[in-house]
């Protein structure tokens, strides 16, 4: 006799298959997205540490209309703004021109004069997003206010310190920068003012390691 598949046989095997194919797909995608939101939130964090190493290392800007003095004494931040939803994947590098702790300029095009300088806009991609931005008030994280629907962190010599201020203008002792995934993966990077910067999982309710 011949010997060969059922197709009982053939069915689960293919079966099978189909199963441990979808698995691995399922948990590739989960793969990539987890890197790529872990990936993004170190390189927001390097923005506002190089906003640091400008502001404390006298980094010079170069500005024909400043005097040489001013050109050292510069400060320098990020800014992030999530009022209206297509501000919600870039976020401001730039120069604090006039030194008054915020970004005065066009979130729309780095390109437009303004009182600041606008000397880099970094676009987020992948589907990823800036969720929301929070303040720290005692224990309490508050999110989603529309105070703290933008935040500028900035950085001026001589202190490592970072000087945080809302849009409403208060000056928080701590603001968190939740980033998003396409698949929900949250991740906050947390600023306080001694100049520490944080990244951790979450939810943007509160901290978890």
């Amino acid at each position: 006799m011949k010997k060969g598949f059922t197709l009982v046989e053939l069915l689960v095997v293919v079966s099978i298959i189909g199963v441990i194919s979808t698995v691995i797909v399922f948990n590739h995608k989960k793969f990539n997205d987890n890197l790529e939101i872990t990936n993004l939130s170190h390189d927001v964090a390097l923005y506002i540490r190089q906003a640091q190493v400008y502001g404390v290392s006298v980094k010079e800007l170069k500005d024909i209309s400043l005097t040489e003095e001013e050109r050292f004494d510069t400060p320098y931040g990020i800014h992030f703004d999530i009022k209206l939803a297509v501000n919600n994947k870039s976020f401001i590098f730039f120069a604090d021109k006039n030194k008054d702790g915020r970004y005065n300029g066009d979130d729309s095009d780095c390109s437009r004069g303004a009182p600041d300088i606008c000397l880099e806009k970094i676009i987020i991609g992948k589907g990823n997003y800036i969720y929301d931005i929070c303040e720290l008030k005692g224990n309490t994280w508050n999110c989603s206010g529309i105070s703290m629907s933008a935040v500028n962190i900035v950085f001026k010599r001589p202190e490592p310190d970072a000087y945080l201020k809302l849009a409403s203008g208060m000056d928080p002792v701590a603001v968190k920068v939740c980033l998003s995934s396409s698949q929900g993966k949250i991740k906050e990077i947390v600023v306080y003012t001694t100049g520490q910067i944080s990244i951790y999982d979450g939810i943007c309710a509160g901290l978890s390691s």
